[in-house]
């Protein structure tokens, strides 16, 4: 189901002229709603994939993102002083004009705020199942090193694999979980095998395994790239 707003496919039709050529798609979408899983590459995991996908996801974003002030705060106090080590009135500057177009731009896009470490996780579990169970999908880049720039991804949050807690509670079937990737060298999108939770079996009991499924999908599909 589309619901991205006028901005976001504004920038996105930017972004696209910017790169280049369309990508080939290499894989199949499954119907009905599902959660897609990539990873960040330290930016080009979550650009990529939003510019050519060609289904409108809800993306899961960091809540400091989805708020001017606190983006502003984030990237100045950290992004551009510490991370990049940009003089502080260079960064002023910069993190006022990245913050509102990243706050306008999530926005436009439909974005999930994550609230990590909070108790207000539950308002983004409960936003997600909301829009799965109108038949929207989900994207979400649950690597631990954002700023790895490699292409196999490593350790994963597990935190997200709650969403299907939830929605089996709600609609009594599970969340299939679809990784992803995005090689921008041969401007191909790749599509993996949806996995998840098995009908009867422990969440507790099984959420290693689901974790190991997803992780593995994406480096399946990054080897694929390769050869």
């Amino acid at each position: 189901m589309e619901h991205y707003g006028k901005f976001f496919k504004f920038c996105r039709g930017g972004l696209r002229l910017f790169f280049g050529k369309k990508y080939k798609l290499d894989g199949k979408f499954p119907e009905g709603a599902c959660i897609y899983i990539t990873h960040h590459r330290d930016w080009k995991g979550i650009i990529y994939p939003m510019c050519w996908l060609p289904i409108d996801v809800h993306v899961w974003a960091l809540d400091a993102f989805c708020d001017e002030k606190a983006a502003f705060d984030q990237m100045y106090g950290y992004t551009y002083t510490q991370r990049l080590g940009m003089p502080k009135p260079i960064a002023y500057v910069a993190a006022k004009l990245a913050s509102k177009g990243f706050a306008a731009v999530l926005s436009s896009s439909g974005a999930i705020p994550v609230y990590r470490g909070s108790m207000k996780i539950r308002e983004t579990l409960q936003k997600t199942v909301e829009y799965m169970e109108k038949g929207e999908n989900i994207a979400i880049l649950p690597d631990v090193d954002y700023q790895s720039s490699d292409d196999e991804v490593g350790e994963l949050y597990t935190g997200f694999l709650n969403v299907d807690r939830l929605y089996y509670k709600r609609n009594k079937s599970h969340v299939r979980f679809v990784p992803i990737y995005a090689d921008e060298k041969k401007k191909t999108l790749y599509v993996g095998e949806p996995c998840g939770f098995l009908e009867g079996e422990s969440f507790n009991d099984s959420k290693d395994r689901v974790i190991l499924e997803i992780r593995n999908g994406i480096n399946a599909l990054v080897k694929k790239s390769e050869n």
